[in-house]
């Protein structure tokens, strides 16, 4: 008698046709404050379309794991357009150590860029300001 083949549950099937990984992410650009006004409405967003899929009826399980997945891909497309751009080329470390007892390797890539950039300078809040705020 030949020996029946066992049929995967529809998640595991997925797996193995590669629609669905274990983990996603999401990667943020988060260095200036425009980023995190931006961010907000994409969270949100992205949290209510995934309630909708959970609610779903019609929908097998497995296919609203890969719904959610996407809808998590979407959000690192997104997350990836983010303006301003990340000043830092990819793979171009500039590791030096800091000037404040150079105890710290730090990685200078694109800090120049950003210490050279107007719309980020603030005055100095002081002591004081720092202790009202609770810092």
């Amino acid at each position: 008698m030949a020996r029946r083949r066992q049929k995967l549950n529809p998640t595991a099937f997925k797996f193995h046709q590669g629609q669905l990984r274990f983990v996603r992410r999401v990667d943020f650009i988060c260095w200036h404050i425009d980023h995190f006004h931006k961010i907000s409405p994409m969270l949100r967003e992205t949290a209510d379309a995934i309630d909708e899929i959970i609610a779903m009826n019609a929908a097998r399980n497995a296919d609203k794991v890969w719904y959610g997945q996407n809808a998590i891909m979407r959000l690192n497309w997104d997350a990836g357009r983010l303006t301003p751009k990340d000043p830092r080329e990819r793979n171009a470390a500039q590791y030096s150590y800091d000037h404040q007892g150079g105890r710290h390797l730090v990685d200078m890539n694109g800090i120049k860029h950003v210490e050279a950039r107007e719309d980020l300078d603030e005055p100095d809040l002081g002591i004081n300001a720092r202790r009202a705020l609770g810092r």
